[in-house]
């Protein structure tokens, strides 16, 4: 399972791109989750058992260091020790041999991998603007936020980890972020901005053929954002976020090319909690988000 980065609200939640071209520090609580589920098990994408969960961890002293945790909550490692420097949005490749993530600060701008252990820390030429990687199944490829110019048009782009072959797979002149990878390694699902910053949709898009398919309505004042795709490629986790809802987002899933979503959990009304960034774990019978 993977976590991901949870910023200060527009109002309360939105998508990693919606105004900025890097990501803001946060707090960080990895929390998982038994969802019901059906019984017949899931093809993961990250085939075999449940493993360590990574997050980032910011306050009481942490400007933003990559952690791992089991699932159970015990055995609490850091990864990373960066004074001053943010590394954010930690992800798992397929085999959980290794980790990307965001790093930002003087000098270190850019998208990084590392292995499990923290080891071989490495830079991918070419990502100073890159934001919230996803590893392609085949580990060869980073897909992530790209941006593309002075009026924070926020592409998704898709770059070999030597930093070759970089392709903007949208060109909409929108916001887009947030992409995950399906697990046969087809396709993309990310979220975009609404015109005038009010919302956020999903949207899936074949890498081949470049075609985009709508997964989420445009609905002003809805921010559908951080979705994950179940190990089986069946379904979308998501946060959701609606103005004047009285609480900090909820966790949503959806069928793939179905038009209604089913609520996972959300806080109470008047809660200052958040329940977003949600990911499943690879064997498709959990979701581990931030609170």
């Amino acid at each position: 399972s993977r976590s991901g980065d949870r910023r200060e609200p527009r109002p309360r939640f939105v998508p990693i791109v919606a105004r900025m071209r890097r990501l803001l520090p946060f707090v960080l609580a990895a929390l998982v989750i038994a969802v019901l589920l059906p019984a017949t098990p899931g093809q993961a994408a990250y085939p075999g058992r449940n493993g360590r969960i990574g997050f980032t961890r910011v306050g009481g002293g942490f400007a933003g260091e990559l952690m791992t945790v089991r699932p159970n909550g015990f055995d609490e490692q850091q990864l990373t020790a960066t004074p001053g420097i943010e590394d954010l949005r930690p992800v798992w490749s397929r085999d959980g041999a290794r980790l990307a993530f965001g790093r930002y600060g003087p000098g270190v701008q850019g998208l990084w991998y590392m292995n499990a252990d923290g080891t071989g820390l490495t830079k991918v030429p070419g990502t100073d603007d890159g934001s919230a990687p996803a590893w392609s199944p085949d580990g060869t490829r980073l897909a992530y936020a790209c941006y593309v110019g002075p009026a924070l048009d926020i592409d998704i782009c898709v770059i070999n980890l030597d930093g070759t072959g970089m392709v903007h797979v949208t060109t909409s002149s929108a916001q887009d972020g947030d992409p995950v990878w399906s697990p046969d390694g087809t396709r993309l699902v990310f979220s975009r901005v609404l015109p005038a910053n009010n919302g956020a949709k999903l949207i899936v898009v074949d890498v081949a053929s470049l075609q985009e398919t709508t997964m989420t309505a445009a609905v002003a004042g809805r921010w559908d954002a951080y979705p994950d795709w179940s190990p089986d490629g069946t379904s979308i986790v998501f946060g959701r976020y609606v103005t004047g809802t009285g609480h900090g987002g909820a966790v949503y899933t959806m069928k793939v090319g179905a038009k209604a979503a089913t609520l996972v959990i959300a806080p109470p009304v008047g809660a200052d909690s958040h329940c977003t960034t949600p990911v499943w774990s690879p064997d498709g019978s959990r979701i581990a988000y931030t609170y």
